[in-house]
């Protein structure tokens, strides 16, 4: 598979630009969804022009949505992609080509098609080889649809009801090698149950979201690794302490300069990880030639057998 190249264009935490000529857009969305309003809330969205941060859209969405207008678009969207999936594939195989993406990039990029709005889509239904060639430039971006949040797991459950349940799924699911969850998280995942992806703008979910990512980035802080990081992560500790003591209505009252100390970190972690991880081939690769370079000098010097020196 190819690897994907992600644009970066317009990418703010802290809210999606409204043009002028769109105000209406921004209105309360409550009750069905009509196709017409789908596509107006894409162009809203701006999707590859405005932004493509789908963790931005998922904010707005839970701001001015209700669930039965969430899973109206969903539908939709889901629906098109569908459509736009029998065209490409019927043209791939009358035509013998490939989007050559893979499977999980191929559904990133019908996603990414129908994010660009009517037009464009309806483009790509006329036309499927410009779907086609995108796929084999990797011109996407992973993945418009990720933004729609979810609905509840068991909304009809209270509280404590969803903290059992949840306690008892993550002691099936726990390694016997890992740590037992804390409450923190047993309360994070109670609310998910709850609340579906709109627990991520409940008070007390993002005291828990914030208490279980300092205590991470303070043994991060604490790691021969720490050092690299500079003042970043001491700046999101602070930020997350605050947050979990007075945990605000949502994520957006964390400033933008903490996003992007955050993306720095994330970043730095993969820098890090990589570069472990090519030490350690280095170190296997060291100790396989050893091994043969010490079993060559027991054929030659002892007249040892090679598998009985291995």
């Amino acid at each position: 598979m190819k690897p994907r190249r992600r644009r970066t264009l317009g990418n703010n935490p802290e809210a999606i630009p409204v043009p002028e000529d769109r105000s209406e857009i921004m209105n309360k969305r409550t009750g069905k969804c009509t196709v017409e309003v789908f596509w107006a809330e894409v162009a809203h969205f701006g999707w590859g022009t405005k932004t493509t941060d789908c963790d931005a859209i998922k904010r707005d969405i839970l701001e001015r949505w209700d669930d039965e207008f969430t899973e109206g678009f969903r539908e939709h969207c889901d629906a098109f992609e569908h459509a736009l999936y029998e065209k490409v594939e019927r043209y791939e195989r009358a035509n013998d080509v490939s989007c050559e993406c893979g499977d999980d990039g191929f559904g990133d990029l019908l996603s990414h098609m129908v994010g660009l709005g009517k037009e464009y889509f309806e483009a790509c239904m006329a036309d499927p080889s410009i779907v086609v060639e995108r796929g084999q430039r990797s011109d996407y971006v992973e993945k418009f649809s990720y933004g729609i949040p979810y609905t509840a797991e068991a909304p009809e459950e209270t509280l404590e009801e969803a903290m059992a349940q949840a306690r008892a799924r993550a002691e099936r699911c726990r390694h016997p090698d890992e740590e037992e969850a804390t409450e923190d998280e047993i309360l994070m995942r109670a609310y998910s149950r709850l609340l579906g992806d709109r627990a991520e703008v409940e008070p007390r979910y993002y005291g828990a979201w914030a208490r279980v990512n300092a205590r991470e980035l303070e043994a991060l802080m604490d790691s021969e690794w720490g050092d690299q990081f500079g003042g970043d992560l001491v700046m999101v500790v602070s930020a997350f302490a605050d947050v979990a003591k007075n945990e605000p209505e949502h994520m957006l009252k964390v400033s933008k300069k903490v996003h992007e100390a955050l993306d720095r970190i994330e970043e730095k972690r993969h820098e890090i990880i990589a570069a472990e991880e090519a030490r350690l081939k280095k170190l296997r690769s060291l100790s396989h030639a050893s091994c043969e370079n010490l079993v060559g000098d027991i054929e030659k010097n002892f007249g040892g057998d090679r598998e009985e020196a291995c």
